[in-house]
């Protein structure tokens, strides 16, 4: 089934309330390959085959009953008008890998006092500088083949929250939408490597079928490290020891950001129907040099506040 949406929009902070203007392009450096023997040589040892199986979630450890956790998730983010379509939350994960978080990093939070952190490594750990190494293998959940290049992702942290949305109506015209930034440790040493950190968000069927992952770049691409790399910060050096252009703020352990993205789905063609909205993040190929995504403001949005490709927060 094909959804029905309006595309993603992808704001960096100081443009927000400016138009971008016809022709302006990301800049985007050629990364100079300075990566030590001994980092090379650390990854070597995760190196993995692609492989083309149907992703099956394996835990490794047994993390008990998260359902205070995932309540605790979804609360901090969801905006009233999406509360009361709140039918069941999940998380799949070691719970220290997510995190409702207030202190101020990279602008966030945006609305509210609250976001949420779903991150491959500690989501509470995720404050300082960029050239603070920080990454940690959590033992958390494998799935084979689980991102969106078919390699397999470790420490995969999973949030899921179910909608009612039988009586929703269609004027105005009804809307999904959600804000996030991600952001990651694998650059700049891993950029064309099969070291693929990801980030989906998955819209399911009543059947918990997916039907499309709509959180995608402005380039229509899945969020990985390598199709991120013109939206983010181009981080010199290596991924243990970064050098600038860091992050701004450089406020977060992460060598490179996105900026805010912000995703809008019509729901017309859902309407009657009870869906599930799945956010995942994997760290591909290995369990180390962590990425994380910061998530807001999830809500059943009246589209008027958003005019001329300016976000309106």
């Amino acid at each position: 089934m094909k959804i029905k949406k309006s595309a993603v929009v992808f704001s960096v902070i100081v443009m927000l309330f400016f138009p971008l203007l016809p022709g302006y392009s990301l800049p985007y450096a050629e990364n100079i390959d300075t990566t030590s023997g001994e980092e090379k040589q650390e990854k070597a040892g995760y190196q993995e085959e692609r492989i083309s199986s149907e992703p099956a979630v394996i835990s490794m450890f047994s993390f008990g009953d998260n359902t205070a956790l995932a309540n605790d998730l979804i609360d901090a983010i969801s905006k009233p008008d999406l509360k009361d379509r709140i039918v069941s939350t999940t998380y799949e994960g070691n719970p220290d890998q997510a995190a409702v978080m207030q202190t101020s990093l990279q602008e966030f939070p945006r609305s509210g006092n609250q976001y949420v952190v779903l991150s491959t490594g500690r989501a509470s750990n995720i404050a300082g500088v960029a050239n603070t190494f920080s990454s940690v293998d959590m033992g958390g959940v494998h799935i084979p083949g689980g991102s969106p290049d078919g390699y397999n992702a470790n420490d995969v942290a999973t949030l899921t929250v179910r909608l009612d949305l039988t009586d929703l109506t269609t004027d105005p015209e009804p809307r999904l939408v959600f804000r996030y930034k991600f952001m990651s440790e694998e650059p700049p040493s891993f950029w064309g490597s099969q070291f693929q950190d990801y980030f989906t968000a998955w819209v399911k069927d009543s059947e918990g079928n997916r039907l499309e992952n709509i959180a995608l770049l402005p380039n229509g691409n899945p969020f990985t490290i390598d199709n991120a790399r013109p939206y983010m910060n181009q981080v010199q050096g290596t991924s243990q020891s970064p050098i600038a252009p860091f992050p701004s703020p450089n406020d977060v352990v992460y060598n490179a950001t996105t900026g805010i993205h912000t995703t809008h789905l019509d729901l017309t063609d859902l309407i009657g129907q009870e869906i599930e909205l799945e956010f995942q993040i994997g760290d591909v190929g290995d369990s180390v040099y962590d990425s994380a995504i910061s998530l807001i403001c999830i809500s059943c949005s009246k589209p008027g506040w958003q005019q001329s490709g300016v976000n309106r927060y």
